[in-house]
């Protein structure tokens, strides 16, 4: 954890598993302590789950449900690369909640993010802020088409002779 801790690209966050899916394993994320937030829902890199039980970094890819802590960085496609060679485990073991109670020391507070359930092709969870944006500026410009629309109204009938 100190080791994250200066380093700002790495992220210190706990989550619940999703399906694995070709892209990799969303994880709906539950806490964050560090590094740049990206939304609540992260995509662990599926090449990390690759070769798990040979000479490579490769791991098991978390099961769907349970809940872990992971110390990892983002990719340049956005994915947190997760390996047998990066920090990781389930909460529900030993080496899980020494991990979370570490980051806790180590990070204080951490940022209780609103779970939502993973979607399919959202690799790192910034797209999903994207329909949000889209859906809150069309419904300000309705607004404005609106009430630009009453003021001209009230215009037109203050202009009108009696």
């Amino acid at each position: 954890m100190e080791e994250a801790a200066t380093n700002p690209a790495a992220a210190v966050f706990t989550g619940i598993a999703g399906p694995r899916e070709p892209v990799g394993v969303q994880i709906r994320v539950t806490r964050w302590f560090h590094g740049p937030l990206t939304g609540s829902v992260v995509t662990l890199d599926g090449q990390g789950f690759i070769d798990p039980n040979g000479a490579s970094c490769g791991t098991q890819a978390p099961a769907v449900g349970t809940e872990w802590i992971f110390v990892s960085s983002r990719d340049e496609r956005g994915l947190y690369g997760v390996s047998a060679c990066t920090v990781h485990a389930p909460l529900a073991t030993d080496v899980g909640a020494e991990l979370l109670a570490e980051a806790m020391l180590t990070f204080g507070d951490e940022v209780i993010v609103d779970p939502e359930p993973p979607t399919a092709g959202d690799p790192g969870g910034d797209a999903s802020l994207e329909p949000a944006l889209v859906l809150g500026l069309t419904g300000a410009v309705g607004v404005l088409v609106l009430l630009g629309a009453i003021w001209f109204r009230s215009r037109r009938s203050a202009d009108k002779p009696a």
